[in-house]
């Protein structure tokens, strides 16, 4: 028992830091600079700071130990505290990290100078055709090879923000050539859209989405800019383009149909619904009512024999008979409509009422009409039952 609690309390302190917490095995690897790099990584800040303290980190490389501080500060939104480290220092890491604290405080000259530093001091060590370069007036370089795409959305948000449209517009092509990435790809055609060039931001559009493996997500994302917009037709260009690539995705058949019933075009929108709905059934509905507004009421009732939901189907056959003036048909659902939630719906009973009385019928849709509230409907229910109740009179008075 004793060498077995021995072994315990052994392996216990091997985990157990300075600091007084037991050490994550996961962490077992890393030491010193590469340990707090790792806990500030994984949003663990106490535990960093903890680290950073100790006497023995300081000393082995104070120049790191600048930047860690400047880290730690940063990840803790505190940005003059951050920059005040980052200053200290002049390496690639530390200007690039000062540059995106000065663009969280909306200082957009001085994140452009941070940048342009690391830039320049990075190209100074290289040949050129060991880098991507961009010149805007032949002075000023920046090194683009090794960026992350988010310092180059920094950057170029940067460079608009001082209205330098060129800057902004160049450092985001450059990117886009050296590495091919949809957040830079999307941030362009925002940029063009800004600068009312749509013709542009279409084509940039178009260019991505044919050279590129893109997601629908991404398709989507791209188009949404546009239909911010309002730019329907070259919104409507982009989901032609992403149908054809995805032709079944209910995401992309569902904001085409959306966009075309807005714009009136309602026989599109009906296949776009349609196609929406071999994924979906509910979008049966849709295709079924845009049928009936269009008057097409024989593809209106078959596209309705498909729809899954009971109060939907009895909702939309109830309006296709209205329409059609199919009085006789619409009082034959009443047995299916009373024990339906849609009887609850006023013009529902002022439909079933109306048709019942086409047919003939009297005490049923007196019952109707008597629970009618909905104010737009309550003079019409009122003329309905008077003249119901006058043609009762009449039938009674005949029958003497």
């Amino acid at each position: 028992m004793y060498h077995f609690l021995k072994l315990i309390i052994g392996v216990l302190f091997l985990h157990v830091s300075a600091y007084g917490f037991v050490k994550d095995p996961a962490y077992d690897e890393y030491e010193g600079y590469e340990l707090v790099d790792m806990l500030i990584e994984d949003k663990r800040h106490d535990l960093a700071l903890l680290e950073l303290q100790k006497s023995t980190i300081q000393a082995q490389n104070p120049q790191r130990y600048l930047l860690l501080q400047g880290k730690w500060y940063f990840s803790q939104n505190q940005w003059e505290s951050a920059i005040g480290y980052f200053k200290q220092l002049s390496s690639q890491a530390s200007l690039k990290y000062l540059g995106r604290s000065y663009f969280q405080m909306k200082n957009y000259s001085l994140c452009l100078d941070a940048y342009n530093k690391a830039s320049h001091n990075a190209i100074s060590g290289l040949n050129s055709s060991r880098a991507d370069l961009i010149q805007d007036d032949g002075t000023q370089h920046v090194w683009i090879s090794s960026w992350a795409y988010e310092d180059v959305l920094m950057y170029s948000e940067c460079a608009y923000q001082v209205q330098n449209y060129e800057k902004s517009f160049a450092m985001l092509n450059l990117a886009i050539e050296a590495t091919p990435v949809f957040e830079l790809a999307k941030a362009r055609v925002e940029l063009l859209l800004k600068l009312g060039l749509y013709r542009q931001a279409l084509g940039a559009s178009q260019k991505w989405l044919e050279e590129n493996l893109s997601t629908v997500t991404e398709c989507l994302s791209l188009i949404e800019q546009f239909y911010k917009k309002s730019l329907m037709d070259e919104t409507l260009m982009l989901l032609e383009m992403s149908r054809v690539r995805f032709p079944q995705d209910l995401d992309i058949n569902l904001t085409f149909s959306q966009i075309l019933f807005q714009k009136r075009l309602l026989l599109s929108a009906e296949e776009g619904f349609a196609r929406a709905a071999l994924t979906d059934r509910q979008y049966f509905y849709h295709a079924a009512e845009i049928n009936r507004q269009i008057k097409k009421y024989q593809r209106a009732q078959f596209l309705n024999s498909f729809i899954g939901e009971e109060t939907e189907r009895l909702k939309q056959r109830v309006a296709t008979y209205v329409d059609m003036n199919k009085y006789s048909l619409l009082a034959s659902l009443e047995p299916t409509i009373s024990r339906s939630d849609l009887i609850k719906d006023d013009e529902v009973k002022y439909a079933l009422a109306y048709s019942l009385i086409s047919v003939g019928q009297v005490e049923e849709p007196l019952g109707y009409l008597v629970a009618i509230e909905k104010p737009e409907l309550l003079e019409k229910s009122i003329l309905l039952r008077k003249t119901l109740s006058e043609s009762h009179s009449k039938e009674q008075k005949s029958s003497f």
